[in-house]
């Protein structure tokens, strides 16, 4: 029987999503063992690139350590903030959001990931990028049903106290927050707000969703996983059934409105590994 070969686990990961032999892949590391790097060097340089587009009040950090778990991978990973927050322009409309948006996405093949209403700007930019996306997970998704939580909004909009913040905070289920944490997230918060309430305006308005993105999902020919908490108290997760019938999708029991916090391994294999149309899936 051939030997195993001394791989990585992120190694074994990767070739196992691209259909490389790792028999066939010279290994750099420690005594020569198989990295997910040699793998991606195998493949060419065809690793596509991961892209997070965080949540409406998010920023780049919020997504914690996934970037650098996706990079242990083996793929370069793209985290731009959203118009309307940090340094980008004030946008009124979805078309002006993504116009914002496409000088910051890198060249070549991508996996699009988007969390709340950073998935309609993800679905969005799928529909633009055409085959160039490989591939679209979607967080917690918004723009698939008809209600979201008024109380986060106006919280996060209009909160002027660090105490108003963490009772709108904490509707995400994200676990405490110190007293520093608090005051640092009310000053970017109150920084921006004008820039993210316009944002705000195109993802909801009196409780109402304003975008709708099942049509674009359908359309889409790249595969397509959503993943969902089952304890989700900003967006009802039942609204996973206007997803298109081949979506996968996945269920995390008792994850609140950051599933990717909740289940960092599921959520990192699904970007990187083959998407398949499945059937409902309940995870945890």
């Amino acid at each position: 029987a051939t030997p195993r070969p001394a791989a990585s686990p992120a190694a074994r990961r990767m070739a196992r999503a691209s259909g490389v032999a790792l028999t066939l892949v010279p290994g750099t590391g420690r005594r020569g063992r198989i990295t997910a790097a040699d793998v991606a060097a195998q493949l060419g340089g065809r690793a596509a690139t991961v892209v997070l587009l965080h949540g409406l009040f998010d920023q780049p950090k919020g997504w914690r350590d996934l970037p650098a778990r996706l990079a242990r991978m083996g793929h370069a990973v793209a985290v731009p903030d959203l118009p309307g927050h940090g340094a980008n322009s004030h946008v009124e409309t979805i078309a002006e959001a993504i116009s914002a948006l496409l000088p910051l996405i890198p060249s070549g093949p991508l996996y699009l990931v988007g969390h709340s209403f950073g998935a309609v700007l993800a679905t969005a930019l799928a529909r633009r990028l055409g085959p160039r996306v490989e591939r679209l997970v979607l967080l917690s998704p918004a723009g698939l049903g008809p209600r979201i939580n008024p109380d986060f909004m106006l919280g996060m909009l209009h909160a002027e106290t660090p105490a108003a913040l963490a009772r709108a905070l904490s509707l995400l289920d994200a676990g405490p927050m110190s007293e520093a944490v608090l005051a640092a997230e009310l000053d970017r918060l109150s920084a921006g707000r004008v820039g993210m309430a316009a944002l705000a305006a195109l993802a909801a308005s009196g409780g109402m969703q304003q975008a709708d993105i099942a049509a674009d999902l359908a359309a889409l020919d790249c595969p397509i996983a959503a993943v969902f908490g089952t304890a989700d108290r900003i967006l009802d997760w039942h609204d996973c059934a206007a997803l298109p019938a081949r979506a996968a999708i996945h269920l995390v029991r008792g994850a609140g409105h950051l599933p990717h916090l909740a289940a960092p391994e599921l959520v990192a294999g699904l970007i990187v590994a083959p998407v398949h149309s499945a059937p409902l899936a309940r995870e945890g």
